[in-house]
């Protein structure tokens, strides 16, 4: 199941907020945030911190592979198929057969990540050929990246998003709209975004 990125409590002590009329709706904003913080950055960072996460890879002739959560916590198997996934081979072994490289998030292969070393055995079988089960991301979010989740929620609640706001007789336009950028996030919480963002 998907975490959200900050709770419900975290954001009430950072906006002082001590009623619980809005709790629904911060509830409903948190998690829609958090969910695209994780789409935008195209990584979960908490989900598999604490369970496994299998990912599939095309992977003849490839000496290395890049895993979607990082920075990797621990890796439990990396397996071969030469049947385009039906079945797998006994699991490789670390420091022997493959290497992790934790903060890039890459499994290193010693030569290639084949089963008999020979890419022709493999030839029009490429496909799901490489499966990894590992555990990767933060236990706790990295302070930065919680900070402008937070304000990301913030802005969403105070409807910061809208190009223009009446209020009586004048009207604000919001500048981030002019700003001809390609996203209308605040230039803030998207630095940091970007940051952690995979490209």
């Amino acid at each position: 199941m998907a975490k959200n990125l900050v709770t419900l409590e975290e954001f009430k002590i950072y906006k002082s907020i001590s009623s619980t009329e809005q709790d629904e709706l911060l509830t409903a904003l948190i998690k829609r945030v958090s969910s695209f913080v994780k789409n935008f950055c195209k990584r979960t960072f908490i989900d598999y911190s604490t369970i496994n996460k299998v990912e599939y890879f095309d992977a003849v002739d490839v000496d290395e592979v890049f895993l979607s959560e990082l920075p990797i916590i621990s890796v439990t198997s990396v397996e071969v198929s030469n049947d385009g996934g039906a079945t797998y081979e006994a699991p490789l072994t670390d420091y022997v057969d493959y290497f992790i490289d934790s903060d890039l998030g890459r499994i290193i292969a010693s030569t290639y990540f084949t089963i008999t070393g020979s890419s022709s055995v493999l030839a029009g079988k490429s496909k799901r050929s490489l499966r990894v089960t590992y555990k990767g991301g933060y236990v706790a979010l990295p302070d930065d990246l919680k900070q402008a989740t937070l304000d990301l929620v913030e802005y969403y609640r105070a409807n910061e998003y809208t190009p223009r706001q009446n209020f009586g007789q004048f009207q604000t336009e919001n500048l981030g709209f002019r700003s001809g950028s390609s996203s209308n996030l605040p230039s803030h919480i998207l630095r940091v975004l970007s940051l952690y963002r995979e490209l």
